[in-house]
Order: C-alpha cells, then structure tokens, then sequence
C-alpha cells in the first residue's frame, strides 16, 4: 500500500495545477490521492496554493480524495473533515489540527456547567463571567469542542474571546465594549490610488467610466479601508497612515481578530504579467511590365520646312521662275543664284523621327516595407500600464495683420492643433485569472508616423496659394494612424496574432501604337502592359507571462539574462567572421559504459 501511495503522490504532483507561491483564494487544483498521508497532501497543497499551512504534531491520517479542479481551500476542509481535523486561521497561517470532540446531552442545565464539561474534556483554560448564566437544552454528537463551546455560548447571546496563552472568556457582547483593544496592522501590497495614472488619447478608445480621482484623499479613494470600516462596531476605530501604509484599529477583541483575518485574506502578493508585443506593419507591392513600350508621350513624327532667302512680295526681278523668288546676289545683276549659291542659300525640308521612342521592356519590381516595434512591458494584476515610444513634432503657421500704412504685416507662432506625436504607444490591463494561468487583457496598440511627400520638410505636406509676391505657403504633418481596440484572453507564454490585411489596390496600364497594336496575333508586339499590385498588412504579435512571485521573476531574469548573452556572443562571432551555426554538445568518453 505504501508503494500504491507514492505513485498516487507522483501522479498528483504532474497533473495541472497552479505553479505559484502567492496565496490565491480561487486556486483550483486536481487531486487523485488514495490512502495519502494527511501530511504529504497538505504539503502538495502548502507548494500548488502558496499558503502558509501548518500541521499539528503528532497527527496522522490518510486521504482518500478525487477531484478536478476545485479551489484549494474547499479540498483542504474536505480532506481535514474526512480525516476528523479542523482548520483554524491566525492571521494569515491555517492550522490543520485535530481536537477533542465532544459528545453531550443537556436538558436545561446551566450553561456554566455545560461550559465545565468541555473545557475538562479540551483541556483548556476557560473562564466564565459572572452575568454569564442561563439554561441550555442540547445534543452534541462526536463534534469538535471549539465549535460546541462557540455554538453554546451564541446561543444565549454570549461571545468567546481569545486571550493570551490559549485563555478563552465568555463573555457579554456588551461588556466588551469597555474592555477595546488596540492593534497595529501593517499592510504589504494594497496602496490607494496612486498619484499619476496612464492614460491614452486617441478618437478609436473611449473610456467606459471615470477613473477614481488621481491622488485623491485616501479616506474616499482606498478601498480596503471602506471594507474594513464596516466590520467594525459602533465604538470602532480605524485610522491608515499612509506614509507608512500601516492600519491603526481600535475595538472588542473579537472584531479585531475578524479585521486582522480580513486583511490576511486581502492583502497578498499580486501576480505581475510581463508582455511582450511586435506590432508590425508592411506594405508590399509587385510591379510588372512587359511588351513594346512607346513612353508616355506615344509614338510622335515631326517634318521641318528649309530656309531660304526672298524677295517677295517686294520685288519681281527679271528672268527665269527662280528669279522672281530668290534675291540676287550676282555684282552684274545677273537673275538667280548658282547651284552653289543656291544650296547653301537654302536648307530643304526633313522628315524627322528624332521624337519617337519605341522600348522593349520587360521588368518584375517587388518592393517591400517592414516597420516593426517591439516594447515590452512588465504590469501589476489588475493595474493600467502603457509605453510611449516616439517623438513630438512642433510646428507654426504664419498670421498676416494689418499695420497703420495699410500693409500686412507677418509673423509666426506655434499652430493651434501643434505639437503632433509619432510613434507607437501601448496601453494594456491585465486580469490573471484566479487559480488557472490565463489572462484576460485588454489592450490597446497605437503606431502614427509622419508620410507627407515635402521633399524641405519630410513628413509634411507643403500647401501654396496665390502667385508672385502674394505667394503664401504653409506645412502641416500628414500623420498615418493604425489603432486597434480589443480584450482577449490567453494562456500564458501564448502568442496572438492580431490584425491582418489592411488595403490592397490594383493598377493596370496598357498603351500601344494604334492600329499595330489593335492587329490580332501581332499586335501584342506593338503594345506594353504594366501591372502593380500593393498590400498593406498589420500585424501584431501579444505574448503574456505570468510571473506570480520572486522566485519566477528571478528565473525570468536569468532567462533574459542567457538570451542577451547569446545575441552578443553570436553577433561577436559574425563580426569575426566565425560560423554561428547551433553548437554541438560532445559527451566525453567514459569507461565503463554510456547514457
């Protein structure tokens, strides 16, 4: 039976349950335990809940329990009810302890005596105030003498107040409100709101509600010390000290108690979500051309007329035709020029092609934009966060006024819509899932970049109006904004991947020579095609972690501490000029044998 034990344990222990050390009220775990030592499963309990549980000594039991994902405190009563103990909470640690139980039937005796009778069985010290009379009817059966006691006691309208060194008084409720005691209760991890709190602005998220007042008074904003508040009596005190962040309470004994165990229960380490984000956009375009291209301008022919010098229409000189047309230059006045004369006196007309281009080409252009931004972020359960990473533009304008001679008078200051920011911004809330490692986020990336076209001012759009000296100009920032709003949930060390196409837009652009390119069969050898195809993508990559105590921030750390080590080992090694190809382990040789 006992190897039967070991191998339940070893099975409990791989089945899906919670990796934390933080205390969480909701924690689910699976348990198949038979014939388990009580022992042995509280301590699987103590490692998959993180809770501080002790057990008494000297006890012994088995538990004998299959469930699936139930909350971890609910199996602990179950297994400590199965096994005949009970769990008590000081503060923040529970005992798993097994009293005496008790077995009793009264008919109207005096609660004194009842009281008696089981603090001789407990074996505790328990002290009775003198108003502390009345009779009880009552048949107990194998039940826990702590919980008889208290049962008793509320029965006639009594209290048990615990004392120093396990003394138990029954007492008046109303007595105690003379006997007030005071406590100092530090609080750990719960703080009011804090001074600063992130924001984004964008026309795509709008908040739900408003947030609670940022540095406001600690009295109205703290929740915790509303809850609080309301456990008290009506001569209760409760005071915080922000500096130091501790609790002041003042009231009975056992409101105290109750305040001290809330807060136990409230006031535990949060999980913290460690977010790394890719948000990349791209725009690809493929271009093809083909065929006989005759440019932009088409297929052109052009013919200049010759020069020549003339007479007309102011003189007929005599002779042959060409004398009444050409000016003589002849000393003897002898009509018309010779051959000579005439052919450099005049330039005959050509038929020019110098005009027309015709090419042939053949081109396939893939041109590819990748913008890519990586923040990461580490945030508190349950608290906003958000990174800005870019840069804030100012810019003016120009304001024209009229001076005393009539005149304009120009002057520059910042525009009204200035400063606009670029970059990318992230802005997250993160909700880990009690008792399971998922979370739920809501997250909201933004990227804005500058893409005007001014060739003096990139990233902005130059607008002119007016000619000469009335010209006037002005620059303003043309910004692309890609946003996304969404709430998702997920595993973590998960990866989503949100977002997709975007845009895409066709062009298509035919010419040819008319009439040779509309010929069948040999026209496509007088025409040109270009085809050009472009894509817009975004994409954004979100992997969460959940990192719920030092002992996982610490091997996070180190893990990002090795992956830094090996981008610098492996760039040094490119830059050297040395293979950076997966090293290969070598087992050493060893006698005797291998793995």
């Amino acid at each position: 039976m006992r190897v039967l034990t070991c191998l339940l344990v070893a099975a409990v222990v791989l089945l899906p349950s919670v990796q934390s050390q933080v205390p969480q009220e909701a924690a689910l775990v699976t348990v198949q335990a038979v014939n388990q030592p009580i022992a042995e499963f509280v301590n699987y309990l103590r490692e998959r809940s993180g809770a501080n549980i002790l057990m008494a000594k000297g006890l012994e039991a088995q538990v004998t329990l299959s469930l699936r994902e139930a909350p971890w405190r609910t199996v602990l009563d179950l297994a400590a009810e199965q096994t005949g103990c009970v769990v008590s909470q000081r503060g923040g640690v529970l005992l798993v302890e097994r009293p005496p139980r008790v077995t009793f039937e009264f008919a109207g005796a005096e609660i004194k005596t009842v009281i008696d009778a089981i603090a001789k069985v407990s074996g505790t010290s328990i002290v009775s105030a003198p108003d502390v009379e009345g009779p009880v009817w009552l048949r107990l059966k194998d039940v826990p003498w702590r919980t008889a006691l208290d049962t008793v006691a509320r029965t006639l309208g009594f209290v048990v107040v615990d004392e120093a060194y396990g003394i138990l008084r029954v007492v008046r409720p109303s007595s105690l409100e003379a006997q007030l005691t005071t406590r100092v209760l530090p609080v750990r991890y719960l703080r009011p709101p804090p001074t600063y709190a992130p924001q984004i602005k964008s026309e795509y998220a709008l908040k739900a509600k408003a947030a609670a007042s940022v540095g406001g008074d600690p009295e109205q904003d703290f929740a915790l010390l509303r809850a609080l508040r309301n456990a008290l009596t009506s001569a209760g005190k409760l005071e915080y000290f922000a500096t130091n962040n501790i609790i002041v309470v003042k009231d009975i004994p056992p409101v105290v108690d109750e305040v001290e165990r809330m807060l136990a229960r409230m006031d535990v380490e949060p999980a913290q979500v460690y977010i790394d984000v890719k948000f990349i956009t791209t725009t690809n375009t493929d271009a093809l051309s083909y065929g006989l291209d005759i440019g932009s301008g088409g297929l052109s022919a052009s013919i200049g007329g010759g020069s020549m010098p003339t007479r007309l229409p102011f003189h007929l000189g005599p002779g042959g035709w060409n004398g009444g047309l050409l000016a003589s230059t002849d000393p003897a006045g002898t009509p018309g020029l010779s051959a000579a004369a005439l052919e450099g006196a005049m330039r005959y007309g050509t038929l020019d092609f110098t005009q027309m281009a015709v090419t042939l080409n053949l081109l396939k252009e893939d041109q590819g934009t990748r913008i890519v931004q990586a923040p990461k972020l580490l945030a508190l359960d349950n608290q906003e966060a958000t990174i800005f990473v870019g840069r804030t533009v100012r810019f003016a304008e120009t304001v024209a006024e009229s001076n005393q001679n009539g005149g304009l008078t120009y002057s520059i200051k910042e525009a009204a819509n200035s400063p606009v920011q670029t970059g990318f911004q992230l802005y997250l809330v993160p909700h880990v899932i009690p008792g399971t490692d998922k979370v739920m986020m809501t997250v909201i990336p933004e990227a804005e970049q500058l893409v005007g076209n001014s060739a003096e001012l990139p990233g902005f759009q130059v607008f002119s109006s007016g000619e000469g000296a009335n010209r006037v100009s002005i620059a303003l920032p043309q910004v692309a904004s890609s946003t996304l709003v969404t709430t998702l949930l997920l595993e973590s060390n998960q990866t989503a991947v949100i977002g997709g196409l975007i845009g895409e837009s066709q062009t298509d652009l035919e010419r040819g020579i008319p009439l040779l390119g509309d010929l069948p069969i040999i026209g496509a050898l007088f025409r040109s095609k270009q085809e050009s195809n472009t894509k817009e993508s975004l994409l954004i990559f979100i992997t969460p972690r959940i990192l719920r105590d030092s002992n996982d921030m610490a091997r996070f750390l180190d893990a990002e501490e090795r992956v830094r080590e090996e981008a610098i080992q492996a760039e040094m090694m490119r830059v050297m000029g040395a293979p950076t190809g997966p090293k290969r382990a070598v087992a050493p040789a060893e006698s005797g044998g291998g793995n």
